[in-house]
Order: C-alpha cells, then structure tokens, then sequence
C-alpha cells in the first residue's frame, strides 16, 4: 500500500460510522416491510448511499462493485417489480449489499492495520464539507492567541491555515459558533482584508476554522512600519 493510500485513525473512524449506520439501515429495510412503492423509494436511497461509500473510498478499500448490479436490481430502479413481489426482490438485494458492505469492512480493517505511525504532534480530522484536513502543532503560525493558536496545515486543496479554537466553556463554545457564522457570511462578499473561512471541523473540545494562509500576520505587517490605509 503506498503511503498517500494509507488510511489514518480519523478517516478510519469516519467510514466506520457510516459503515454501521448502512449496515443498520439495511438490517431495517428488511424488517421493516410497508407499502411497495415506499419501500422501493427507501431501498434505492440506501442503495445510493452504500454506492457512494463504496466510491469515495476506493482509492483506499477496494471492493467488487459488479456484484450490486443485478438485473433484479435494474427492475427495481425500473420500477418493473409487481408490487405483491417487490418485498421479496428488495430483501434479496439488501442482503447482496449488505454482503459487500460486510466486504468493504473487512478490507478497511485491513487498510487501517496497515496504518503507518505519524507525528505525536499530528492532527488529523474530517470537516463539514467532507474534506480530510492534518496539521502539527510543532508548526504553529504566529503566536498563540487568548482562545487558541493558528498551524499550518494540508488539504486536498493544498496548504491550509487551520485555527484551532479551545472550547473551555459553554460561553467559548458560543463565541466561537459565532465566528463561524461571521465567518462564513463575509466569506461569501468581497471584504478586501479579511481571510475566508473555507471549512470547519469539530474535535475534542475545539474547533477547527480552516482558512487560507495569509501571506503575513498583522503583527509581523506592523513590524515593518504603519500600514497605508487607502481612502474609498
């Protein structure tokens, strides 16, 4: 397995909760019978989403997918199936996805096994918009603030400015949901000095605001003199 498919402990966590919740959906589509039409709209959302999962981790757990595609599989999205025998043909392909989802869990063990040691340091983590952020706290921006510090950090997108904000409290963990709404309501105008929020995640008490990296800080800005203030 080659280092940049290695699955870290946080993805890993990740796919695992999914796993589980597809798993429990699938065990509820069979049990939980109801009228044709509405079961065949239901089996075909779990389908996409287990279809989904399959994908989006292909790169790192590798699973046969022909198997889902099955003529019965087909009627159904069709809608060809008799409503007295869409129950059965559901059921029977709830159990084949459900085969390859049990599949799909014995490989991600395996790629999670095959995890390689990182930094102590190290800080990985999955934010809202589904994209896998890391950053070490031994490579701080600037100097530590009242609620937290800033880190360089990575993305799919390239390097990333990560502040990691320490909810103390309740009245930090409000304060800070308020920068974030601040944040992501001036990140879609055209404020010239203000650095766009472009992600946010959640962990162990904090919060992580992800935002570009500014080319210096305003401390370092006033080190070299007064900045120009330009008149509108």
């Amino acid at each position: 397995m080659k280092d940049e498919e290695r699955m870290d402990k946080v993805l890993g966590e990740h796919l695992r909760s999914q796993l589980r919740g597809l798993e429990i959906d699938g065990g509820n589509l069979i049990s939980g019978g109801g009228p044709p039409e509405a079961l065949r709209l239901r089996y075909l959302n779990f389908r996409d989403e287990v279809e989904r999962l399959l994908t989006d981790s292909s790169h790192q757990v590798r699973v046969d997918l022909h198997q889902l595609q099955s003529p019965r599989h087909r009627d159904l999205v069709s809608d060809r199936v008799v409503g007295n025998q869409v129950y059965r043909e559901v059921a029977a392909e709830v159990r084949t996805a459900l085969s390859v989802l049990a599949e799909f869990g014995k490989e991600l063990e395996k790629a999670l096994a095959h995890t390689s040691a990182v930094d102590p340091d190290e800080v990985r983590f999955v934010a809202e918009a589904g994209r896998e952020y890391r950053f070490s706290r031994s490579d701080r921006l600037g100097q530590p603030g009242a609620f937290g510090s800033v880190y360089r950090g990575t993305g799919s997108t390239g390097d990333v400015a990560i502040k990691e904000v320490l909810l103390r409290s309740r009245e930090d963990a409000l304060q800070a949901e308020r920068e974030v709404d601040i944040g992501q309501r001036l990140s879609g105008g055209t404020a010239e000095y203000f650095v766009p929020l472009l992600d946010v995640g959640r962990r162990d008490n904090a919060l992580l605001l992800v935002m570009p990296v500014a080319v210096e800080s305003l401390a370092d800005r006033i080190k070299r003199g007064p900045p120009t203030v330009r008149p509108r």
